[in-house]
């Protein structure tokens, strides 16, 4: 999933934050993918993206679970 800009200074504005939980957990029920295994382009290679949303992962992950 790409977000729409860099946030390496500035953390996304809450209607991207939102809609993102809800793709995620879209897709996460869709394709039976559990919300822990929701990753950074960070965690597998050497790149500023996603910025400052990797360090949400952890709240993205949780925000996705109660969706779910």
């Amino acid at each position: 999933i790409e977000n729409e800009g860099t946030y390496l200074t500035e953390q996304p504005p809450a209607a991207l934050w939102n809609r993102l939980i809800d793709l995620c957990a879209f897709t996460c029920q869709q394709y039976g993918i559990a919300a822990s295994e929701i990753y950074g382009h960070l965690d597998f290679n050497a790149t500023q993206c996603p910025g400052l949303l990797h360090d949400r992962l952890p709240e993205l992950r949780s925000a996705v679970a109660g969706r779910l």
